[in-house]
């Protein structure tokens, strides 16, 4: 019996209704991975056979009764079969088509392995063997047995989804990219194979590519809900909150009840600063699993903006209750209570410029009145006149905190060289995208300071606009910024205000405001002289309006 006729056996079972792929189903692999694993049929089935048939009489008896769907009857014809042709391989295979749609994979295992061993015409007992393993979650013999399948037939697209996703459940998902990639040749339009070739490129740090397969996936399958919830985290990954929001609603809308999908989506609505249904869903999130330690402390973040101060402590204080060294908890907690810490945490502001980084020019310039780039180049335009004079230049200028660039877009036209640097890899691409420092480095302000070996040894001018409301505590960065600036050169910052002139202090908003006495102090015990401090509205915040002042301090 060849391969064809084998097929055409196996697709009369299912016609008689005898078989039920859930059954059998086991490991959860994709629909169609089951499907080509089972033939996308269901087995032959057979009447007893007669005294004395030749091995090709039985095998022609088999193929008769498996048009009849009778699956109970070929699993019994097979074990005479096995009796009377002294366990040959074509029958053990029958045998194990039969067992493998009866529902009894040790027995399907039993006879598909024994027929791989002896004389067998047929190469699909390694497919069947291969699932079955899977199924057992033997990964080692499935993968050795798909492998097997493989070497008969290499483009069998079954065969190659599977070791796909064999590849992938070991974490090897360079060869399992090759091996999709391959089985996407044969099977272009089949989405669940682009959900798994998807995910082993957003695995592998090609989220790009991840996206195109996810997408492409969707629209074969517009209705399958993991497409779009796989989508959404590839999207949050690049930070694209406006097409992360159109993945998940699609996501929460498919499956209502996934705890990934309606996290997904609550993050969505807190950037998107819908914060009351963004606290509806963490709640649902929370009701599923009580211990999610990200949604406690992103609903204290959205209550805080409602807010809903004493709910947003309970969620905070829950965050901590389950990790209790949460440092972005702990600086939210201490700023809505007023607990001064010396410094936002690095986690906290590197995630906070990251997520905002698309909106961030537009959000700044457009709805917020953001006035600092302006501001300092004003008061550079200002402090070294003399320099600027008939078209001078400043040496050398180092932006700390440079975000997007929009200070580096202001003085480019004042500085021969600028240099910038920020914890947010993704401001960093924007500001490389806008060609307007010769170098910028993703890093800590003060680890960049005090260390003479990156950049320039010495500085003309440092500047930072509405960063060091970020640190509270500026003593080292005051020392680092001195040995780093040239005798006479300029240290230009805004700060916001403090209540109290003396000391830092954090504000509700978990922003760090400076008194005018306690910036004095630190330029007093650095070597500083105070030029200036202006003043000045520094941007809005929701409706009220954020105030500080610009410093000019000179090296001595």
């Amino acid at each position: 019996m060849n391969r064809k006729e084998r097929r055409t056996q196996e697709k009369a079972a299912r016609k008689s209704g005898s078989f039920d792929p859930n059954k059998t189903k086991g490991t959860e692999v994709s629909n169609f991975l089951y499907a080509y694993a089972t033939g996308s049929s269901d087995a032959p089935s057979v009447q007893p056979p007669a005294p004395g048939n030749t091995l090709e009489m039985d095998l022609e008896e088999a193929g008769r009764l498996a048009n009849a769907g009778q699956v109970e009857d070929l699993f019994l014809h097979a074990q005479a079969m096995i009796s009377r042709h002294d366990g040959h391989g074509d029958a053990h295979y029958m045998a194990g088509l039969a067992a493998f749609h009866l529902g009894r994979p040790d027995d399907a295992l039993a006879h598909m392995t024994a027929a791989l061993e002896g004389v067998c015409q047929y190469v699909d007992p390694a497919m069947y063997a291969a699932e079955l393993y899977l199924q057992k979650d033997d990964l080692e013999a499935a993968e050795r047995y798909t492998r097997m399948h493989l070497g008969v037939h290499p483009d069998e697209p079954g065969s190659l989804f599977r070791l796909g996703y064999l590849l992938q459940l070991k974490e090897d998902f360079t060869e399992a990219i090759t091996v999709y990639e391959k089985a996407r040749e044969v099977l272009p339009d089949n989405a669940d194979l682009r959900v798994n070739l998807g995910f082993a490129y957003f695995q592998s740090e090609r989220v790009d590519d991840a996206i195109s397969s996810y997408e492409t996936a969707a629209r074969l399958d517009p209705n399958q809900g993991q497409v779009y919830l796989n989508l959404g985290l590839a999207y949050l990954q690049q930070r694209n909150m406006t097409e992360a929001n159109k993945a998940y609603t699609k996501a929460v809308e498919l499956m209502p009840d996934n705890i990934e999908a309606m996290f997904g989506y609550a993050k969505c609505l807190r950037a998107n600063h819908d914060y009351a249904k963004a606290v509806d869903f963490y709640a649902r999130v929370l009701e599923q699993d009580s211990t999610r330690v990200d949604a406690h402390w992103e609903m204290g973040s959205a209550l805080e903006a409602l807010g809903e101060q004493d709910r947003a402590i309970q969620a905070y204080k829950d965050c901590l209750s389950l990790a209790p060294e949460h440092e972005t908890a702990k600086h939210l907690l201490s700023a809505i209570q007023g607990d001064t810490q010396d410094e936002a945490p690095r986690e906290y502001v590197q995630g906070l410029f990251d997520d905002f980084a698309d909106s961030f020019d537009d959000t700044l310039v457009n709805q917020l009145d953001y006035a600092v780039p302006a501001e300092l180049r004003a008061a550079i335009e200002t402090s070294a006149a003399s320099q600027l004079a008939d078209g001078g230049t400043i040496g050398s200028a180092l932006d700390l905190g440079c975000g997007t660039g929009l200070v580096g877009e202001q003085i480019r036209g004042l500085v021969e060289m600028s240099h910038g640097i920020d914890l947010s890899g993704k401001m960093i691409e924007l500001a490389n995208a806008k060609h307007v420092y010769d170098e910028i480095w993703a890093v800590d302000i003060n680890e960049f300071l005090e260390d003479g070996d990156r950049g320039l040894k010495a500085y003309d001018l440092v500047l930072s606009g509405d960063v060091f409301v970020y640190m509270g505590e500026l003593d080292r960065t005051f020392a680092a910024a001195s040995r780093r600036l040239v005798k006479g050169g300029l240290f230009i910052f805004t700060v916001e205000d403090s209540e109290v002139s003396e000391i830092f202090q954090v504000k509700p908003s978990g922003r760090f405001g400076h008194g005018d006495g306690y910036i004095g102090s630190l330029a007093g015990k650095h070597g500083f002289f105070q030029k200036s401090a202006k003043s000045l509205a520094l941007r809005k915040d929701g409706d009220d309006t954020v105030f500080g002042r610009l410093v000019v301090l000179e090296k001595e």
